[in-house]
């Protein structure tokens, strides 16, 4: 009775290699998918969708007084760098044909930045605010940024090592400290200008001395923007 089990066994076992062996077989080949399986929608565009948009720049900083600052407003994906202007998304204006409002739900940006310098070695500091710090911090304030907990410092290595870099991430709901995102428009906006509130990636560099070298920053904020009410879209 044992052999007869061993040997129904060892079938049993010969036969599942032999299915795995198959579908091993057609490892590699590309599936297709019929048109009736894709799941429709209620029209054109659904009534709300959410994207990741990416902002990407480099901004040349001056450490002549041995400090400075410089903000990004990622509440706004229509306008992010307010000193400037005019600085949206890439691809929020391709969308905004399709809705009319917009609500950024979280943000991460990232900071690199290498020293020019042989000798002085700066602090760079990157983080959120839910006020406005304009580009014209003092250095109390400045300094004061560091004790806030959602903010990230980094010592610059001198001339010829690595560079610095900063990542943070932020949701709106955090910085302000209420869910009231969701419910209050103030936190909203048309696609053609910025929310009424807003908050701003900060980064900062001070020294203990003046550097006469200017210092390019690359900065990446990525969004994750909510778009709605959809546009009524004719023949």
């Amino acid at each position: 009775m044992n052999s007869n089990r061993q040997i129904r066994s060892r079938k049993g076992r010969s036969r599942k290699a032999k299915q795995k062996s198959k579908k091993r077989s057609y490892e590699g080949v590309p599936s297709f998918t019929t048109p009736g399986q894709f799941k429709s929608l209620s029209l054109v565009y659904p009534p709300r969708q959410r994207m990741k948009l990416k902002f990407w720049a480099i901004q040349n900083l001056s450490l002549a007084a041995g400090f400075i600052n410089y903000r990004w407003r990622p509440s706004a994906a229509f306008d992010v760098d307010p000193a400037l202007g005019g600085t949206s998304m890439a691809g929020f204006a391709e969308i905004s044909a399709y809705y009319s409002t917009y609500r950024v739900l979280s943000s991460k940006i990232k900071v690199s930045v290498s020293n020019p310098s042989a000798t002085v070695a700066p602090m760079l500091i990157v983080g959120p605010l839910n006020a406005d710090p304009t580009n014209a911090m003092t250095s109390a304030n400045i300094t004061a940024c560091v004790g806030n907990p959602y903010f990230k410092t980094s010592l610059l290595t001198l001339l010829g090592g690595p560079k610095s870099t900063i990542q943070c991430s932020m949701e709106t709901a955090k910085i302000f400290g209420d869910p009231m995102i969701f419910s209050d428009h103030n936190f909203t906006s048309l696609v053609t200008t910025v929310p009424t509130n807003n908050w701003f990636w900060n980064v900062a560099l001070v020294s203990t001395a003046v550097v006469a070298a200017t210092y390019y920053v690359a900065v990446e904020i990525t969004v994750d923007c909510e778009f709605f009410d959809r546009i009524f879209l004719p023949a």
